[in-house]
């Protein structure tokens, strides 16, 4: 079940940061990532702090860092809670914003509910007579 779980972000980490895998150019392809990381990081610090003390800046940080860090593997599950509440103390954007906030997610489920009912595959071990097909689910 955990091999099955996670196989879609195993394959996109393996794309994207391991350097031994054939779609890599160079050995720093994963560094190239790291840009981004401290923006976005940067980014969470700002919002945080013009609505919070520093003290809860630190304190977010370190919540998050608790949550995640002791986990075995990166799954997007493990950071519903840090954006939930990150969501929740940020400012409030206009309301074009939350509406086109509110279609990406409606896009992104949507496209999930479409994978899982439609994405299919056979599972080799099987003691049924007649096999049922599994779905790969995140």
């Amino acid at each position: 079940f955990c091999i099955s779980d996670t196989s879609y972000i195993r394959l996109l980490l393996n794309k994207i940061i391991d350097p031994n895998t054939p779609h890599s150019r160079t050995p720093y392809t994963m560094f190239y990532l790291l840009p981004v990381c401290f923006y976005t990081f940067l980014n969470i610090v700002a919002l945080l702090s013009t609505v919070h003390s520093k003290f809860f800046t630190l304190l977010y940080f370190l919540c998050v860092a608790t949550q995640i860090v002791p986990q075995g593997l990166l799954e997007f599950r493990y950071f519903i809670l840090p954006y939930l509440l990150y969501r929740l103390h940020v400012p409030q954007h206009s309301w074009v914003v939350l509406f086109l906030e509110l279609c990406q997610y409606t896009l992104i489920n949507l496209i999930t509910v479409k994978l899982f009912l439609n994405k299919t595959f056979d599972w080799d071990i099987t003691d049924h007579l007649t096999p049922n097909p599994q779905r790969f689910m995140w």
